[in-house]
């Protein structure tokens, strides 16, 4: 699964940054796979508005 997003976001466009951190907050991902797709650390403000 984690390829599909990794295409999504960087290849077909079709996932943006907060879709990627909606995966994250889902469980579909870690933070650390979040960073190897996007190429930046999973913000921490993302964490507080998970609700």
């Amino acid at each position: 699964m984690l390829l599909v997003f990794k295409f999504a976001y960087q290849n077909w466009n079709t996932m943006t940054k907060e879709d990627e951190q909606a995966m994250v907050k889902k469980g579909a991902m870690t933070k650390e796979d979040y960073k190897d797709i996007v190429g930046e650390d999973y913000p921490e403000a993302a964490e507080e508005t998970a609700e």
